[in-house]
Parts: structure tokens; C-alpha cells; sequence
């Protein structure tokens, strides 16, 4: 009976690990409505997420929805109660799944007029088990939620009255979803929070960001620091003070320190908009940077939705950009993901599209792990002037949508357009394989990092001032293929795959 056991177990380990990679791009929609997905997450048998569902004869909706592993649809469940309209919010993951296999969504609904803070309860058949509502002030946002031991953490934002500006808004329940306490946080001007993690002293870390309402260039990333009560310990802004940023995002560092990011603004494109630069900061207990690392090309109108700690121990951020190329002259805006390591470090960053013409929009609110080691993405594409879609897009674990990044829906790597050219020889290799980069010819800091089809670094060296070539030995590497990224300056600069036989 062992031996039979035995070999059963082997049969099956033999399995899991032979099992492909399984890749869709797909979009729905329901009755011709504006649908756009916020959340999507692997349960172990199938995909779980929701949407938002509008049009002009009715208010707007939330929508529960399960896709099966090829990316077909099991269930779609319309959420409404009669005279609410509902609002997912400004972020993508704002659906949890809870220890005991269902689902809390924080999200916020209007009423006659009042904006109430929600938090709602799912079983697993994704049947509500209770629905809760804070108004602690006039007017309460709600857009995230974390869960802990024993209840809720919501952020959001609220006003006292109608004639003030916002203030951070972290409401704490217990794990009926009763509530216990709430903070406020700003001055004179609008301070929002969008999400938030427990620190290692027990307090909370809260990510979001600051403006100056009817002042073009006057939005920062801000991070706020309490105690386990919600009282302000600190408050800190990161970015460019004279250029509009991003929301900030925060993750906990492996050392017990923080990772932050967002967008940095790089310049004022028009009056009311910037360009800008993915920005990873890492920050100590008091807040202060430790360093700070721009990643990619500059782009307009880059925004960030997600950002999360993965089960590899590095980190996945999500969002879109406006990419504009002179030459065609072509505008078209990709959702792209972007994986690094502690150390901000990149590991590999590609962009998405469904539709993929002028002036299609293609955005990703969030992204997950997945069961077989890849990810899956959620978000809208709509094809310029029509409705919009669920966007669903499932990738394997280097990000790639087609088996070895194969484009055919349109990947691009941050090389495309930089007019640089990585150039590796021989490929396949056996042993020693040589790299160039036009790059390598200026004067600065230059990195190339290599990493396996797993997203796992190999080897890192810095290319000396003067190098007109650096070369690796693959002797010992398992068979494969693998990436190369050059950095320069801190930026991303080329990328290339090579095939070590």
C-alpha cells in the first residue's frame, strides 16, 4: 500500500511541475454597459474578483464575478440595493479573501445625496453574509480595506462639512465589521488615504496622497505613520514639490523597514498635466529615505493603481501610462506591470494591451499571483469613443502573455523606443556569452542583472567606465532561457533574452 501511495505522489509532483503555463487576454461586458474590474484573486480553484457595471438607465452597480482557469466565466452576481449608486474607488485589490474562504470589499455608495463608507461581507458562494455602513462625518470615501487578527482597518477620506476640504480618513471594526474608532489626518488642504499595513510595532502605515484642490502641480505622495490606536505619529511627502506625483503605496521591507511607491513627476507637460517615472523608495521607522531608485523610461500621464509584497519575497506594482511615439505620430495607452526586488532592484517590467490602436485605452487596476507561479491582471480596455470592458489578462511568471514573450497583443519591454540596443552573443550559448549596449560608452553607473524564466536574480555586475563589452559564463546554469536588464543611472535602459542550452 506505501509503494502504490508512493507512486501516486509521484505521479502527481510529476504533474504539478510539468503543468504549462496557461495564458488568456480577454474583455466582457454585460448588456452593452461601462464595465471596469477593480480586484481579481486565485482561491485555488478559480478566479474571484468584481467589477463595476454603469450606464446612463441605471446607477451604477457592483458586480461579483468566478472565471474558471481558462478564463471563462462561472458566475456574475449584480449587487444593488434600492436608490444606492456604488463607487469601488481610485485602487485596484480592494477585495480580500478572509480565513474562513469568503470575501470583505470596502467600497462607498450614495444614498439620496449621503456618501457612506461601506464594508461588505461574502461567503464563499459570494452570498452576502452582512453589509456595514460609517458615517462618522458629512461625507465619508471609502477605497481600501486590511484585515487583521481580530476585525477591519478601512482608509478613505471624509469632510466635516461641505465647505472644507478632505481629511485621511482610517476606521477601525472588529471582525463583525461593528465599529469601534475612527482618525482623521490634514490640515487646510485635501489629504486622502488609499491603503495601508500593519507595522512590526503594532501601529499602522498608511499610504495616499496630498493636494491642493483647484492647483495644477500641487499633488505629493504621502505616508502616514500611527500608533495602534490611529494617533499620528508622522507624516511624510515624497516626490517632486513643484510637479504633480502619484498616490503612495506601502509595503513592509524584509528588514523591518518600508517600501514606498509611486509616481515621480519629472516635468510639467501641460498646465495640467506631467510626465513622469515609476519611483520606489525604501524609508526607515521615523520616515526618512534610506534610498530612492527611479525605474524606466519617462512617460505621460503615468499612474499607479497596485502595489503588493509577492510570495517570492519581491514586490509587484500595476497601473497605466500615456506613451507617445513621434515617429508614427501614435498615442496609445498600455497597462503595464512592473516586478523588482528588496533592494527596488528590477526584475522585469512589460506593458499590456487588448486594443491596441490610436487612442485605445488599456488599464490594469490589479494584479495577483497566481496557482501556477504566473499572474493574473484585471482592469478595463475600451476602444477610443465605445463603451468600456473588463479587461482580464492572464501571464506566466516572467509577465510574459504568450509563451516566451511571443508579443501577438502587444508586449513591449522598456527597451522599445529608447534607441538603445542590446546586443548578446552567441545565443543559444553553451558557456561564455558576451553583451553590448550603447550605453556602455557614457560615462555613469551601469548594471546588468541577469534572471531566470522564475524572476530568480543570478548574477549582477557593474560594467566599468570604458567597457565596450562584458561577458558572462552560463557553464552550471540550468538549461533555459534568461533575461538581461541593463540599468543606467538608476533607469532601465535595455532588456534581452538568452537561451543557455
Amino acid at each position: 500500500m506505501n509503494r502504490i501511495l508512493i507512486y501516486i505522489c509521484l505521479i502527481l509532483t510529476q504533474y504539478t511541475y510539468s503543468q504549462e503555463p496557461v495564458y488568456f487576454n480577454k474583455v466582457f461586458n454585460k448588456n452593452g454597459f461601462d464595465t471596469q474590474g477593480y480586484t481579481i484573486i486565485d482561491n485555488g480553484n478559480e478566479y474571484v474578483g468584481y467589477c463595476s457595471n454603469w450606464d446612463i438607465s441605471i446607477p451604477q452597480q457592483l458586480v461579483f464575478f468566478r472565471l474558471d482557469y481558462t478564463g471563462n466565466f462561472n458566475t456574475w452576481i449584480e449587487f444593488s440595493e434600492p436608490g444606492n449608486e456604488y463607487f469601488p474607488g481610485n485602487v485596484g485589490g480592494a477585495m480580500k479573501i478572509l480565513p474562513d474562504n469568503g470575501y470583505c470589499i470596502a467600497f462607498h455608495s450614495n444614498y439620496d445625496g449621503v456618501t457612506y463608507g461601506r464594508l461588505l461581507k461574502l461567503d464563499i458562494g459570494l452570498d452576502t453574509v452582512w453589509s456595514r455602513y460609517y458615517a462618522p462625518e458629512y461625507k465619508n470615501v471609502i477605497v481600501n480595506s486590511f484585515i487583521s487578527n481580530d476585525g477591519y482597518l478601512i482608509v478613505g477620506w471624509n469632510w466635516y462639512n461641505p465647505n472644507e476640504f478632505s481629511d485621511a480618513l482610517l476606521l477601525r471594526t472588529d471582525e463583525e465589521g461593528n465599529y469601534l474608532w475612527h482618525q482623521t489626518y490634514g490640515d487646510e488642504w485635501a489629504e486622502h488615504a488609499t491603503n495601508l499595513i500593519q507595522t512590526p510595532d503594532g501601529g499602522y502605515l498608511v499610504g495616499g496622497f496630498f493636494w491642493k484642490p483647484g492647483l495644477y502641480h500641487s499633488l505629493d505622495a504621502m505616508v502616514i505613520k500611527t500608533d495602534s490606536l490611529g494617533n499620528e505619529e508622522w507624516t511624510r511627502y515624497y516626490g517632486n514639490p513643484d510637479v504633480d506625483d502619484d498616490m503612495a503605496f506601502v509595503a513592509l521591507a524584509g528588514d523591518g523597514n518600508y517600501l514606498v511607491a509611486t509616481v515621480y513627476g519629472e516635468y510639467i507637460w501641460t498646465p495640467e498635466a506631467r510626465a513622469g517615472r515609476i519611483y520606489i523608495l525604501k524609508i526607515d521607522e521615523n520616515g526618512e529615505i534610506i534610498w530612492d531608485k527611479k525605474a524606466g523610461e519617462i512617460r505621460y500621464g503615468y499612474y499607479m493603481k497596485n502595489f503588493r509584497e509577492i510570495g517570492d519575497n519581491n514586490y509587484i506594482a500595476n497601473g497605466w501610462s500615456e506613451v507617445i511615439d513621434s515617429t508614427i505620430p501614435f498615442v496609445y495607452y498600455p497597462g503595464w506591470i512592473y516586478k523588482f526586488d528588496q533592494n527596488g532592484d528590477s526584475i522585469w517590467f512589460r506593458d499590456y494591451n487588448h486594443f491596441n490602436d490610436l487612442n485605445d485605452k488599456n488599464y490594469i487596476y490589479d494584479v495577483s499571483e497566481a496557482s501556477d507561479n504566473g499572474f493574473v491582471g484585471i482592469g478595463q480596455s475600451n476602444e477610443v469613443f465605445t463603451q468600456s470592458n473588463m479587461w482580464v489578462i492572464k501571464l506566466d511568471s516572467m509577465g510574459c502573455d504568450t509563451p516566451g514573450c511571443a508579443t501577438g497583443t502587444e508586449v513591449f519591454e522598456w527597451s522599445v523606443g529608447m534607441g538603445s540596443e542590446l546586443k548578446v552573443w552567441p545565443n543559444p550559448t553553451k558557456g561564455e556569452f558576451s553583451v553590448q549596449c550603447y550605453e556602455f560608452c557614457v560615462q555613469g553607473e551601469k548594471i546588468i542583472r541577469v534572471y531566470n524564466s522564475q524572476g530568480i536574480k543570478m548574477e549582477v555586475m557593474k560594467v566599468p567606465d570604458g567597457a565596450d563589452t562584458c561577458t558572462f559564463n552560463a557553464e552550471g546554469w540550468t538549461h533555459g532561457i534568461y533575461f538581461l536588464v541593463v540599468e543606467f543611472s538608476g533607469g532601465v535602459v535595455g532588456s534581452a533574452k538568452i537561451v543557455v542550452r
